[in-house]
């Protein structure tokens, strides 16, 4: 992708009126940086070309270009034209309280009152867990891999896949433990995107020692479910059941129209 829009600011930069400039391209791929993963950021700027793959903008008065995938715009773009003023906010991971994972979080410090801004490098989504189940091995292993593994087809981790299934509605997962009853050890997430609007239910079945997952309707029926899988099988089976791909279409505001 990064070759093709090289030939593309090859044949269209000049239309953008610099002569030296810098440049990202925008795709659904997970950027990288130095200490890993980086999320792209919201940026505003002038479309100065357009063609079948790409759409191309200059970033305010800066001699710098972003290069954009059509296939993570809405309507792939189709409504983008040459001399329009847009803001486009890509796809960013975010917790499941709905905070982007790479924002400043501020922490009081008592009883001194300080307040500290603090910045993580190479954040992942994490599951939070009360203290009370902090202590708990078998759900602390749970979280451990849910939060690890990744999908092979898009690099995301479990952990992010139910985050961004939700966000549109975002909320704290729930942590139940029935060790000696039918219903084991579980963790429910809430799900709400054009696969399912409900919760995902991921169980660990203590007899077993394995893993059973069910996406639930917000009336109670079951839509879906996967039996007796192991961690190794757990990206597998959250990306078919509540990855619904439409956290890659950027959100795009037109703030001037072409002339």
């Amino acid at each position: 992708m990064k070759e093709q829009a090289k030939v593309f600011l090859k044949q269209h930069a000049h239309l953008a009126k610099v002569k030296r400039f810098s440049w990202i391209v925008v795709t659904d791929k997970q950027p990288a940086g130095t200490y890993g993963a980086v999320d792209y950021k919201p940026f505003t700027g002038n479309i100065f070309a357009c063609d079948e793959d790409f759409v191309g903008v200059k970033r305010g008065r800066e001699s710098f270009l972003i290069v954009i995938d059509r296939h993570t715009l809405p309507n792939h773009g189709q409504d983008l034209v040459p001399g329009m003023k847009i803001t486009v906010t890509p796809y960013a991971r975010h917790t499941f309280d709905g905070r982007r994972l790479d924002g400043i979080v501020e922490e009081e410090i008592r009883p001194e009152g300080i307040t500290v801004r603090k910045f993580t490098l190479n954040p992942k989504v994490e599951i939070p867990v009360p203290e009370a189940f902090k202590e708990h091995i078998n759900l602390m292993q749970m979280v451990e891999q849910l939060e690890h593994i990744k999908s092979e087809k898009t690099g995301h981790t479990c952990a992010q896949m139910l985050a961004d299934a939700g966000l549109s509605n975002p909320q704290i997962p729930e942590i139940l433990d029935d060790q000696h009853g039918p219903e084991g050890l579980r963790i429910r997430f809430h799900i709400n995107n054009q696969k399912a609007c409900g919760i995902f239910e991921f169980k660990y079945n203590y007899a077993a020692d394995s893993y059973f997952a069910q996406l639930i309707s917000q009336e109670g029926d079951v839509l879906s479910e996967v039996d007796d899988f192991y961690f190794d099988q757990m990206a597998e089976v959250v990306e078919s059941m509540v990855d619904d791909h439409n956290w890659a279409i950027a959100k795009v505001e037109v703030l001037k129209r072409a002339a």
